[in-house]
């Protein structure tokens, strides 16, 4: 069968779908494989799937100030993106060669939020599927509800909308 790629990056919330999903995924007979941070390494494996080695720890990562900010200031997207920005700066040729590395040899690669921007390319120069796998509402048609990225101005719910 198939060799699926998850791009897990981030916390559990990022982890755990990708692992229960994988789990039925190999139920189905195909190779699943998880790239996410060596702090979830043996979890992953617990569930008798591969996991992929990274060079970022992003649970320290996020838990550093810079993530911290991050998350915290979540209702701004000005300073949201900015955080982002710096933090991507610092780390984001690594994240990006860690998941590089990580989809060779893969059939499809499943991603989210976090490595949505990436994947979708690598999947395209690997001639490889790729599905985006987001797990919340990223898009919202409504002005009711948050989104990623809330919208600057008064009475509009993101800048997507």
């Amino acid at each position: 069968m198939s060799i699926i790629t998850f791009i897990a990056y981030g916390t559990r919330g990022d982890v755990q779908p990708a692992i229960a999903l994988g789990k039925a995924l190999q139920q189905q007979g195909h190779t699943v494989r998880i790239l996410a941070g060596n702090n979830f390494a043996n979890w992953i494996q617990q569930h008798s799937l591969v996991s992929l080695p990274t060079q970022i720890d992003m649970q320290a990562l996020m838990a550093s100030e810079g993530g911290r900010d991050w998350v915290e200031k979540g209702h701004n997207p000005v300073v949201q993106l900015r955080i982002m920005r710096q933090l991507l700066d610092k780390h984001g040729m690594q994240i990006a060669q860690d998941a590089w590395d990580a989809c060779q040899g893969s059939d499809l690669i499943v991603s989210s939020f976090t490595s949505d921007v990436y994947a979708a390319s690598m999947a395209q120069k690997l001639g490889i599927a790729h599905v985006s796998a987001p797990l919340q509402p990223t898009l919202i048609t409504t002005k009711d509800g948050r989104v990623l990225l809330n919208a600057p101005l008064p009475g509009r719910s993101s800048w997507i909308n």
